[in-house]
Parts: structure tokens; C-alpha cells; sequence
């Protein structure tokens, strides 16, 4: 209706201009165009107004605007279930060639359940919370029948993660309370070693955690700097049991709350094909005896026993060659210097790799397969040692395929051999044997799992 008006108006205006300019037309005449150019004008000023009256009574109501959703706070959750048959096999070879069970029951079989659950809370732009709760063994609890009071246990969660993480600046974050540590080569084998066991891990032993403060420094979105410090176990005192004959006086062997420094860095490099993870790790330790007079309230003497600390440093790496393969390698070394009882001057040393491969499905990710190898060379080389004394070296081999049978829901084919030459007895744990003799075997362990998990 507008677009037509307008044309009226301008025709008009054209035929009024032309008449102005004729010398032909009357005085008259040009007066009688006037008027009805004013009358037209007027006539469309009133239906412009129509016009607008009618399209704002026709148009439909605003929307009213939504009412805006906190951004703040923002709540995650994760979690998981797993069950996972397992069966074990230990053999033992001596020098003479003979194989010899060192277990009640060599077929060692075992039920493993496992659950986890995690809570992030994102409080604002700075402040957020981390929870997180699992089972007593952190996936390993071991079920079977007639073990009910052993099936509650698995039921009580344990808190190995409760921390704090501030968001200072763009640059800068920290985090405090029982903070969750990712594993990697300098705690694997920091695992190993104190736990005497090749077959401990960082996660089942420290549930991947450390009651303390850490110090993020994300430089860039390649490279990100860290500092943990805390405390790395909880203090204990143990009963010598042993009684002084001539004195009513006892002592008590208590161990310090030794202290653990991690320091690290993630980096990223070519086009994110390459991570690379350097990581050095201290442990400060200590013993001492409390001497304890039975007839006095205080001590009357302690005594150090030992002092030293653990270092182990690690070096993890991943290669992404292709969309469906990567290469990961890890190189980790151990010191453990201290004084007077321990007698301990230990060197060891981990250089693993491992090939992972994607295929299968639409997406190419049905199957994972991948293959572990490592090796653990561990002596001792202080001087009051024999010259075989507390020596191991363990070749690792860890076989699995992972199968996406369902979104969220996996099965997994395991295979685990722990194998190698165990003198002085450092590994017996390792190997489920309380054999300590110095004689040079071969051992081996061997774990089949057929692992179900499902997450969310």
C-alpha cells in the first residue's frame, strides 16, 4: 500500500512540474493542480496512519525474553563400574633347571570389583572443587563367596581425592587438600621400588593421591608447568618388641611424615602429534627410636636410625604417527641413598614403549589393542652388600584389547606377565613368595583378565 501511494505522489509532483513550466497553462489551471496536490497529501497522511494503527494492532505479541540460566554454579559427574575375573599363574626356575611352585594353590583365582565416582564443581570464574570417592583398593577389591563382611567393605567408599583449585590469573593456579595426581614414569617407579613389587602401581598403592598443595603454571596452551608438595605418607609408630633385660625400658620404632616434592611439565608439540611429560620426584625419609622408660610420662632418648631420601625422575612420551596409531615411551630412574641400618646405595632404572591401534566400526574406534613392554634393572651397590644382594630384572609384557561393545560399556581381554631373575629376594612380594634366599632363580607370573566396565 505504501509502495502505491508513494507512486501516486510522485506522478503528481511530476505532472504539477510540468504544468509550472509550461507557458501554455493558465493561472488557473496551475491553482486547480495545487489544490489537489495539498487535498492527495492529505488524504495519504490519513491512510499512513490507518496503516500504522492496523500493523501495530496485527502484530503479534513480543516473546516474552527467557529468563537467563546462572552460568555459575556449574556441576559435572563421572564415574564408573567394573567387574574383572582373574586368574594368576607363579613358577619358579632354578639354576638347575627345575620349576617349583612357590603357592598353596598355583591357580590363583580371583574376582575383582571396582567403582568410582566424580564430582566437579565449577563455583565460579575462580574457584572450583573437585570430589572423588571409590572403593577401599581403588579397583583391585578382591570378592568371592562367602566373603560378605569382604563385599561391605567394597561398598565403603574412601575419599582419594577432596580438593580446592583457585584460579589466580590466566597464568597461575592453585590447588590444595587431597589432590589428584596422574600417574607417569618417576611415580611408577617409585611405586615399584617401595612396595617391592613390580606389579604395584601408583594408582593401587597411593590411589593416586597426595594430601597437599600444587602449583599449575599454564604458560600456553603447549606447555604447562607444575610444582606438587606434600606429605607422602601418614606417620605410624610400630612396636620393636623388644624388651631391655636389665631395664623396664622398650623401644618404639616410629617413622617420620616424609615429605614428597613432584615437579613437572606437559608439553605439546607439532601440531599436538607429540607429548612430552619430564617429571622429578623427592621423597624424604626417616627413622628414628624412641626409647621409652616404662616409669617416666616422656622418652628419655631418641635416636636416629635413618636418614636419606628416594629420587626418581621419568620422562613419558606419545607419538601420534597416524589418525589410528600412536606410539607411547616412558624412561624413568630411582636413587635411594641413606645411612646406617638400611645400608641402601640402590640404582634403578624402567625404559618402556608401547603401540596402541585403533580399528574397527564406523568410526574406527571398536577395537583398542595395545602392547606394553618394559624392564626393570634394580641393585643395590653399597658395599656391605654381596655382590648379587637385592638385585632384580624384570621384563613386563601387558597385552590388551579393549572392545566398545556399547556406548559407555567395554570389554577387555588382558594379558600381564611379570618375568625375569629375583636374587636377594627384592621382588618377593612381587612374585606372592616369602623366598628370600640369595640363590639366582627365574620367576614368573602370569595374569589372565577378562575386564567389564562401564562409565558414565
Amino acid at each position: 500500500m505504501r509502495k502505491l501511494v508513494g507512486t501516486g505522489i510522485l506522478t503528481l509532483s511530476m505532472v504539477f512540474a510540468a504544468y509550472a513550466h509550461d507557458d501554455e497553462h493558465t493561472h488557473a489551471e496551475i491553482s486547480s493542480l495545487q489544490a489537489q496536490q495539498a487535498t492527495l497529501a492529505q488524504q495519504i497522511a490519513n491512510l499512513e496512519a490507518q496503516l500504522t494503527s492496523v500493523t501495530q494492532a496485527t502484530a503479534p505479541a513480543a516473546a516474552a525474553a527467557p529468563t537467563a540460566t546462572p552460568a555459575f554454579p556449574r556441576i559435572r559427574q563421572s564415574g564408573s563400574v567394573s567387574m574383572t575375573p582373574r586368574m594368576e599363574l607363579d613358577r619358579r626356575t632354578d639354576v638347575q633347571g627345575n620349576e617349583q611352585t612357590l603357592l598353596r594353590d598355583v591357580n590363583r583365582r580371583r574376582l575383582i570389583f571396582g567403582w568410582s565416582y566424580r564430582l566437579d564443581i565449577n563455583v565460579n570464574e575462580q574457584i572450583d572443587f573437585t570430589f572423588r570417592f571409590a572403593d577401599p583398593d581403588d579397583g583391585t577389591t578382591i570378592l568371592g563367596s562367602g566373603q560378605g563382611e569382604r563385599i561391605g567393605d567394597a561398598l565403603v567408599p574412601v575419599l582419594p581425592n577432596a580438593f580446592f583449585t583457585w584460579k589466580a590469573a590466566d597464568k597461575f593456579r592453585l590447588s590444595g587438600g587431597l589432590l589428584n595426581v596422574p600417574s607417569n614414569a618417576a611415580l611408577e617407579i617409585h611405586s615399584s621400588y617401595v612396595t617391592e613389587s613390580p606389579t604395584n602401581t601408583w594408582g593401587n598403592t597411593f590411589h593416586s593421591s597426595l594430601a597437599g598443595f600444587n602449583f599449575a603454571l599454564p604458560l600456553s596452551s603447549e606447555f604447562n608447568a607444575f610444582v606438587t608438595a606434600g606429605i607422602a605418607n601418614a606417620p605410624y609408630a610400630r612396636d620393636a618388641q623388644v624388651k631391655r633385660a636389665t631395664t623396664t625400658s622398650a623401644d618404639t620404632v616410629a617413622s617420620y611424615n616424609d615429605g614428597r616434592i613432584i615437579v613437572g611439565a606437559n608439553l605439546t608439540l607439532a601440531e599436538k602429534k607429540v607429548t612430552l611429560r619430564p617429571t622429578l620426584n623427592i621423597i624424604t625419609t626417616g627413622d628414628f627410636v624412641r626409647n621409652v622408660d616404662a616409669t617416666a610420662e616422656t622418652p628419655v632418648m631418641d635416636t636416629i636410625l635413618s636418614r636419606g631420601a628416594q629420587v626418581s625422575y621419568g620422562l613419558d612420551m606419545g607419538f601420534r604417527l597416524a589418525d589410528q596409531f600412536t606410539l607411547n615411551a616412558d624412561f624413568a630412574g630411582l636413587s635411594h641413598n641413606s645411612e646406617h641400618p638400611t645400608n641402601r646405595e640402590v640404582s634403578m632404572f624402567r625404559i618402556g614403549a608401547e603401540p596402541i591401534v585403533t580399528f574397527g566400526g564406523e568410526n574406527n574406534r571398536l577395537f583398542t589393542a595395545r602392547v606394553r613392554y618394559a624392564v626393570d634393572i634394580l641393585n643395590n651397590n653399597h658395599e656391605s652388600c654381596n655382590a648379587n644382594d637385592e638385585s632384580a630384572i624384570v621384563h613386563f609384557v601387558d597385552a590388551r584389547l579393549g572392545i566398545a561393545v556399547a556406548p559407555r560399556f567395554t570389554i577387555t581381554p588382558r594379558y600381564r606377565l611379570w618375568s625375569g631373575n629375583n636374587n636377594g629376594g627384592w621382588y618377593a612380594t612381587g612374585f606372592a613368595t616369602s623366598d628370600q634366599s640369595n640363590n639366582e632363580s627365574t620367576r614368573a607370573l602370569h595374569r589372565f583378565e577378562l575386564g567389564f566396565a562401564t562409565s558414565f
